[in-house]
């Protein structure tokens, strides 16, 4: 099975009026011995910020990288570094032209499964509320459901609590990449338990 595990990093919590920062995504499929295919980050250079005070002190490093962007005259607004696998975007149509690449080179060209804590109740908003199209598949992969304890429970773990009852020992990096990345560790654990 194919699927693509994607988060994303924002100013907020309200897709109408907050921004989305960062964009990441990992390529998984399951009938490689290697499951691991690729991954995708895209920083959103936004010439201002309209957020919430925790939201943009829990991005602090990325609200850095953007203003380093910013500041460096000889910068374009939409470039991809060679030497740090980032696309710099500056509106959803830069976007969506790097990732819809992106997607081509590593032949996830169907509808995807997608998978993401919380994706379809928070970063699929965002995404959609920017205009931007990803096809996909309405059934998604959360991995709240496979670390719930059904007994003791009282609301779905949250991704710390799915990566502690998993026995994976390390703490949320609440960055694109990072956390896509725990989603895509939390699905391919499970499955090779099964």
């Amino acid at each position: 099975m194919k699927f693509i595990s994607i988060d994303i990093e924002t100013t907020g919590l309200d897709p109408q009026k907050n921004q989305i920062l960062e964009f990441g995504a990992i390529a998984i499929d399951t009938s490689k011995h290697e499951p691991y295919i690729d991954s995708f980050r895209a920083v959103f250079i936004h010439q201002e910020l309209t957020g919430n005070p925790i939201a943009l002190t829990m991005n602090a490093g990325l609200i850095n990288e953007i203003n380093t962007v910013l500041k460096d005259k000889d910068t374009l607004y939409i470039l991809q570094s060679s030497a740090s696998d980032t696309v710099y975007v500056r509106n959803s149509q830069g976007f969506q032209e790097y990732f819809d690449e992106w997607l081509q080179s590593i032949n996830f060209t169907e509808r995807l499964t997608l998978a993401g804590k919380n994706l379809a109740s928070f970063d699929l908003k965002f995404i959609e509320a920017a205009g931007i199209k990803i096809k996909y598949r309405h059934r998604m992969i959360d991995p709240a459901i496979l670390y719930v304890d059904w007994e003791k429970d009282e609301t779905l773990p949250d991704l710390q609590q799915c990566l502690d009852r998993a026995g994976i020992v390390k703490s949320v990096e609440h960055t694109s990449l990072g956390d896509a990345g725990d989603v895509a560790e939390l699905v391919l654990k499970k499955l090779l338990c099964s």
